[in-house]
């Protein structure tokens, strides 16, 4: 989205629930808003409280589509704000949330997510069965519970969970996977 559109949704968050006509145009705003800039990423979570049930779904299907487009660049951070997003959503308290965010991001595998989690120097793995350099060690999966192990630099999971695959790189990067699994 352009930074006039984003600016305009920054000045007035609300509008977005009252000028979108269809839950498929409103997921496709939040997705768009949500990869255009960081700081739209509060406001949207915001909007949960004061949206409708549908609305709500479409908020969270948005951000959960942003996840996914951001978890398959190579650049570290998008891998972070993907991360970043999955945190911020883990902390939503409606159930209606959970399940569309839980649901959206299951739809397609989201590759090693985190610091370094590209294979590079902090021991991400750099996708579903691939492997991470550095200290962090390797990872990837089957669709086999993930089975999280320490080692030194950080934590590696060893399977997916619910479709997709998380790891978080040393330095004590934590990494949230939410996963339709576990609701």
């Amino acid at each position: 989205m352009s930074q006039a559109e984003v600016q305009a949704f920054l000045n007035a968050p609300q509008s977005l629930l009252v000028d979108t006509i269809s839950p498929a145009s409103l997921s496709l705003q939040v997705r768009g808003l949500a990869i255009s800039s960081e700081e739209t990423l509060a406001p949207l979570l915001a909007l949960v409280s004061s949206a409708n049930n549908e609305q709500i779904g479409s908020i969270a299907a948005g951000l959960a589509r942003a996840v996914r487009v951001l978890s398959a660049s190579t650049d570290p951070t998008d891998l972070a704000y993907a991360a970043r997003i999955q945190e911020e959503a883990a902390k939503v308290t409606n159930t209606i949330f959970q399940a569309a965010f839980a649901g959206a991001t299951g739809e397609v595998e989201t590759a090693a997510l985190g610091v370094g989690a590209a294979g590079g120097d902090d021991g991400g793995a750099g996708a579903l069965g691939g492997t991470g350099g550095g200290a962090g060690g390797t990872g990837g999966g089957t669709g086999a519970a993930a089975t999280p192990t320490s080692q030194a630099g950080g934590t590696s999971f060893s399977g997916a969970s619910g479709g997709f695959f998380a790891s978080s790189g040393g330095g004590g990067t934590t990494t949230t996977v939410v996963s339709p699994s576990g609701l």
